[in-house]
């Protein structure tokens, strides 16, 4: 937690020091359809079965998926933008061998601090609540195994050309995915995705 503390406020003095000439000027809203992949897992996730009287260890693996959404930014100073996203996330695990996979299906609410460094290269931090609306698993898991809400931190960068943007980011799980208090799994997420900036 500290770690993430020291690089919150470095991102934060970044945003104070930097400067930038960008086409979306202080002041402006920009509507930002997304859409992108994810490449998502459970922390500690492993599932341990018994065959021919031996141990095997399926580890969990990251699982494909993939998100869309739209996000509306606003440029609250030249070199920040404070944006607010509306995504649909499939996420979950995958693992090796027969365990079978965890789909787990969220509506993510990015707020963003997307802090430009320099030209069109943003730096980007914030919270992120998503809301789970639905599961697919082979690994024998009923609905109300799972937690409906969950809560990380989104950590990355954006690069802007002619009103595209390619961002990755990070999603730092804080909180636990499943209801048992004896399972300590939290969602991983790395993203890529693609957006396209309308100005309002």
């Amino acid at each position: 937690m500290k770690k993430l503390s020291s690089i919150l406020v470095v991102l934060f003095c970044l945003c104070t020091l930097s400067s930038r000439a960008q086409s979306v000027s202080k002041g402006a809203f920009s509507f930002i359809p997304r859409v992108g992949i994810d490449f998502a897992k459970l922390s500690n996730h492993d599932i341990y079965s018994t065959s021919d009287f031996m141990s095997h260890r399926n580890k969990a693996q990251f699982k494909l998926g993939f998100e869309v959404g739209a996000n509306v930014e606003y440029m609250a100073l030249d070199n920040l933008g404070i944006e607010l996203g509306f995504q649909y996330a499939r996420e979950g695990t995958d693992h090796d061998m027969e365990a079978g996979e965890l789909a787990l299906d969220y509506i993510n609410v990015p707020l963003m601090a997307n802090i430009y460094v320099v030209d069109n290269l943003a730096l980007r931090v914030g919270v992120q609540p998503g809301f789970l609306v639905g599961n697919d698993t082979d690994s024998g898991y009923g609905d109300d195994a799972f937690k409906k809400v969950d809560f990380s931190i989104p950590v990355g960068l954006s690069y802007e050309y002619e009103n595209f943007i390619l961002g990755v980011r990070y999603n730092i799980g804080l909180t636990r995915v499943f209801k048992n208090d004896l399972l300590k799994e939290k969602n991983q997420v790395f993203m890529v995705d693609l957006g396209y900036r309308i100005s309002l």
